[in-house]
């Protein structure tokens, strides 16, 4: 239509033709007097071109304007107009006063400000959609009015302000984030989420008194709550608004949540609740844990090898568990794991809230986006951004247990746990086949890891029986309680992080169990070996025993 307006523009010009009727759209006339006289030099294309990218970002605006006008909320478009383009810095406190002049929280103010941002998007790739042939070219007319407002000779224009009363906002800026290529942001100028403080909180969450925020990062918040009604503690997990909002992530999380909702073994932490709060923070209530993760034990006192290996044992459980459901859990690294202060191994955040652009930093925050999963953990075929099933959580697990061992992850060339800190080489073996780069070549299930884990507790002599009796600087080790029966149920509902389920775990007679103890084996073949040596001393005249009768042939006479 941009290309038919402006031949059709020409034609009328030559044939004088005048205009009729009020515009469709009106500019500010001090703007246009202004601007057009210091409109740089160009030819009468370049000038339309320029003309067209404001226009339609103009009636972007008074769209805008008239859909907020007519949901009674005019006033609020003077206060979010503002922060339509680029954040700047100095952002922190533009933020506290939006929230302070619309009588809201921060977090309120963060999110109207991202529903302001993405509408304007909308709109303008709507109108924009409306002036091409096929809609796939929605972006690269963008583009072209990007490069009309940036083209060389007019500078100036990009970087100018709208022909409106919102003078602030710039062409550029608003053309940019309505590409599709662009991610949205709303909210921080550091990239960095700032979740609600506590008396926040409080107000979002009337139900519960809120005890204090116990964490935080880029994939959200955890706050210590009491469930007023029950009586009972609870952890509360808020997820920033950014991934709130998002149509896409919000519906996924509710089936996965609900998935989840349905896990009921002693080693997967329980969901209780979730949902939406007032400001539009998705949120879920789980079971709070008195303990402490792995990441935390490995890079404070340490654990010793057999407390690792028991552990394991726990996570296998509840892996297996998870499986058998057709749950994935896709994130499995120390950060997820607690411990709580009756040894008993919890495994967390199956599935959950692992959307997020923080980048991974030394403690494995999730990566998300079209791969998701921390960097470190992650399978192979997981980082290549392919579907994964059960096995790559395996890799992820034998990564953990090298961890634990010896305080690092295993990057590159690496040397293995019996080199590094003097365990059994059997563990190495552990370690190998499940961190094997083609899923087929790992365990093919956690069940299976598990009975080597435990044949090695049982009979290696360089795991030492009372190493697993404490930890230094906490009061309480992992007493692995037997997982209940799980039964092969198809998994309720569908999404990120599900699969088929897996059959029924066997009897240890699946590939590569473990045998049995060999130390009985061991015994009669060496009893066999000394008789075998003295018979041939006999025989062969160099020793005759006590005793032996003179009719006894000796080789040699």
């Amino acid at each position: 239509m941009r290309e038919w307006l402006l031949a059709h523009l020409a034609e009328m010009g030559e044939k004088g033709v005048e205009m009729e009727g009020e515009p469709a759209m009106k500019i500010d006339a001090a703007w246009a007097e202004e601007r057009y006289a210091k409109e740089p030099e160009g030819g009468p294309e370049a000038v339309f071109q320029r003309r067209w990218a404001l226009t339609m970002l103009q009636f972007t605006m008074e769209v805008l304007t008239a859909e907020y006008d007519a949901a009674g909320q005019l006033a609020v478009v003077t206060e979010l107009a503002p922060f339509v383009g680029f954040e700047r810095d100095g952002d922190e406190e533009r933020y506290t006063e939006l929230a302070m002049q619309l009588k809201v929280s921060t977090g309120a103010a963060r999110k109207a400000v991202y529903d302001f941002r993405y509408r304007h998007r909308e709109i303008l790739r709507n109108l924009v959609g409306d002036t091409v042939i096929d809609p796939k070219d929605i972006d690269n007319e963008i583009t072209t009015m990007l490069c009309a407002c940036d083209e060389t000779g007019a500078a100036g224009v990009a970087a100018g302000p709208l022909p409106s009363a919102f003078g602030v906002l710039k062409p550029d800026e608003l053309l940019v984030r309505a590409l599709r290529s662009v991610r949205m942001t709303g909210g921080s100028g550091s990239g960095l989420w700032i979740p609600p403080t506590d008396e926040e909180v409080a107000r979002l969450f009337p139900q519960y008194e809120m005890l204090g925020m116990i964490g935080r990062g880029g994939m959200g918040a955890v706050y210590k709550a009491r469930q007023l009604a029950l009586d009972r503690v609870v952890a509360i997990k808020l997820l920033p608004l950014e991934v709130s909002v998002d149509p896409e992530f919000s519906n996924r999380f509710v089936r996965e949540a609900q998935t989840m909702a349905r896990l009921n073994h002693p080693h997967i932490i329980s969901v209780y609740d979730f949902g939406k709060t007032m400001e539009g923070h998705l949120y879920f209530a789980m079971e709070f844990v008195d303990g402490v993760n792995l990441h935390d034990m490995i890079h404070g006192p340490g654990i010793p090898p057999a407390q690792a290996l028991e552990i394991i044992e726990g996570v296998c459980d509840a892996l297996e568990y998870a499986h058998a459901k057709g749950v994935v859990h896709r994130d499995i690294k120390p950060a997820n794991v607690m411990v709580n202060t009756d040894g008993c191994v919890k495994v967390a955040d199956f599935g959950l809230a692992r959307r997020t652009d923080a980048i991974t930093n030394a403690r494995g925050r999730t990566v998300a986006g079209t791969v998701l999963g921390t960097p470190d953990y992650m399978a192979p075929e997981q980082m290549r951004g392919i579907e994964v099933d059960h096995r790559a959580d395996v890799y992820s697990l034998g990564v953990v247990l090298y961890e634990m061992l010896c305080k690092e992850v295993p990057r590159g060339f690496f040397d293995p746990p019996s080199k590094r800190v003097g365990v059994d080489t059997s563990i190495d073996e552990v370690v190998k086949r499940a961190m094997q780069q083609m899923p087929e070549r790992r365990y093919q299930r956690t069940s299976e890891m598990k009975i080597e884990v435990q044949r090695i507790r049982k009979t290696s002599l360089m795991l030492s029986p009372n190493a697993a009796s404490e930890i230094s600087g906490y009061s309480f080790m992992p007493k692995i309680t037997p997982p209940p029966a799980s039964g092969a149920k198809r998994a309720v509902g569908s999404g990120v992080g599900l699969q088929e389920p897996l059959p029924p775990a066997e009897a240890p007679a699946a590939p590569g169990a473990p045998r049995k103890s060999r130390l009985g084996l061991w015994v009669v073949l060496f009893v066999v070996l000394l008789l075998l040596v003295g018979i041939g001393l006999v025989v062969s005249g160099i020793w005759r025993p006590e005793g032996l009768p003179k009719w006894v042939p000796l080789l040699g006479r």
